[in-house]
């Protein structure tokens, strides 16, 4: 345990911020996803907002859906937690403890 923390520690102090911040910017998947992300979000808006504009019934019906959307992705997302976690334990039951 100790060598882990040493080698971590020698290797900031060499290490410029600004390295270590490119380095998980640049080589990591986060820029992509977060496009993605931001780009299905406001074509969904757009898409929303131009069906509110002509139809304003559609508004509330359409909030409604949203936030129960949200609530059943956050149930899924806390069951998939468990079941992550319990599908890493069985790969490797020793590093699990």
């Amino acid at each position: 345990m100790h060598s882990g923390y040493a080698s971590w520690f020698i290797y900031l102090p060499l290490t410029g911020d600004a390295t270590i911040n490119m380095s998980l910017v640049v080589d990591g998947p986060i820029p992509t996803e977060l496009g993605w992300l931001t780009e299905m979000t406001i074509a969904m808006l757009v898409k929303f907002g131009a069906v509110v504009f002509f139809s304003p019934a559609f508004l509330l019906p359409g909030v409604f859906v949203a936030i129960t959307g949200g609530w059943c992705g956050q149930i899924y997302m806390a069951a998939q937690l468990s079941v992550k976690r319990n599908m890493s334990n069985a790969k490797a039951p020793v590093i699990g403890q």
